[in-house]
């Protein structure tokens, strides 16, 4: 009986340390499993690639309007006051059509006044044609001439009569007539320079006068031409009414009244942007140019300039030679796309890789390291040079054949455990 017990105790104590045993290497491969798991989570996964050859590719889109590229002003002269206005802005015009109404009696009177002006102004040329110049030097010098020559034969005359002797009062005669025919010459100097001065402000102001003439008269062909119509403005060609510059009531200025888009008139595209957007588009370069409210856009349009605003040195004025098209307007919305790409780079990694530190621009590695665990994957750093980006890409310098990190799951550094994925 004593014997079965103890057997019996002992095969209790060998079930209770192989139960112990087996809950242990269940605990132990619950820690490993939930390790693994905890490693798996905190451990980033990152995707990497090799940098490839490549080309950038550089779009620039501008948001911009047409405008036409002739419009014809008509004008009149001052001073008129205008009856009624019979266009409006957009209206479409056909030549010799009526535009503006102008008040009949005020032509009647700038008619008569301008003949009037035309009668002084012809009076006057031909009172300049009249003017005579004083030749009075002339005369004082030969006057001056003739005394030297009697003051010097009186001078030979007395000396043969006195044995040879010149006399004292013979000398101071020819002195004194030599004195006088210089300053008789000067005299006439300066009366000819002032004949010549005199004699060029006439021409100049016949010439003045001349050129008024021929604008009088031509502000009287203007004026009988008006008169003439009906004292109506009319249209020159066929378009489209561009702006008009007065209102009924008002007297014209001398300047412009209306401007008329041609029908056949051709359209720039026009943009304002930053200069530093816009430093990839050169004249020449081909573009698209997409229409307010069209899908597809106009492809190939030549880029005609590339120049600074004139009011703002940080940006440029870009204009489009449109094709001819039936739909444009002047105003009309539209939009460019330009793209440019680039000459072909050694390395290019997507911009996604590309790092920035006080010190430089860099990217992360992968590397093995050993750890208690064994080997594993870290982060490390690589300092390149950008040497261009499109936004998406970018081609550097630094590299050799390394896998760089290009996304991962969550903030990494250098030095960091990853997890490399294949996408």
């Amino acid at each position: 009986m004593t014997y079965d017990c103890k057997e019996n105790e002992k095969n209790k104590k060998q079930k209770i340390y192989a139960k112990a045993l087996a809950g242990f290497f269940v605990l132990m491969l619950l820690f490993t499993t939930l390790s693994r798991a905890a490693d798996s989570v905190a451990v980033a996964k990152v995707y990497a690639k090799k940098a490839e050859r490549g080309r950038l590719s550089h779009e620039t889109l501008c948001e911009g309007w047409m405008e036409p590229r002739e419009k014809l002003h008509i004008s009149s002269e001052e001073g008129f006051i205008i009856l009624e206005i019979k266009a409006e802005q957009g209206q479409s015009v056909t030549a010799g059509e009526p535009l503006i109404i102008l008040d009949a009696s005020d032509i009647e009177e700038q008619l008569s006044a301008a003949e009037t002006e035309l009668r002084l102004l012809e009076l006057k040329k031909q009172s300049l044609s009249l003017n005579t110049y004083d030749s009075s030097g002339d005369r004082s010098v030969e006057k001056a001439e003739a005394e030297l020559k009697r003051a010097q034969e009186d001078l030979e005359l007395n000396k043969e009569i006195n044995g040879g002797i010149k006399l004292e009062k013979d000398k101071r005669a020819v002195e004194d007539a030599l004195l006088n025919l210089q300053a008789a010459i000067g005299e006439k100097e300066k009366a000819q320079a002032a004949d010549k001065a005199a004699r060029e402000k006439n021409e100049i102001d016949k010439e003045s006068a001349e050129l008024e003439i021929q604008l009088k008269n031509k502000e009287i062909s203007s004026l009988r031409e008006l008169a003439a119509v009906g004292s109506a403005i009319y249209a020159e060609i066929s378009g489209t009414i561009d702006e008009i510059y007065v209102k009924s009531g008002e007297k014209t200025s001398g300047g412009n009244l209306i401007s008329i888009i041609p029908g056949n008139s051709k359209y720039y595209f026009k943009a304002v942007t930053d200069k530093e957007d816009a430093k990839y588009i050169k004249q020449g370069d081909s573009v698209e140019v997409t229409l307010e409210g069209q899908k597809a856009p106009i492809k190939d349009v030549e880029v005609k300039w590339v120049k600074l605003s004139t009011s703002d040195k940080n940006t440029v004025e870009i204009a489009v030679e449109m094709p001819e098209n039936n739909e444009l307007y002047n105003g009309m919305a539209a939009s460019v796309k330009h793209v440019k790409i680039t000459e072909e780079y050694s390395k290019v990694v997507p911009l996604s890789a590309v790092r920035s530190s006080g010190t430089g621009n860099y990217v992360l590695g992968i590397k093995n390291v050993n750890t208690l665990l064994g080997e594993e994957n870290a982060a490390y750093r690589i300092n390149i040079e950008v040497l261009d980006n499109d936004g998406s890409k970018a081609a550097v310098s630094g590299l050799s054949n390394e896998d760089v990190i290009v996304n991962s799951n969550k903030p990494i550094e250098e030095s960091d455990r990853v997890r490399v994925k294949t996408k």
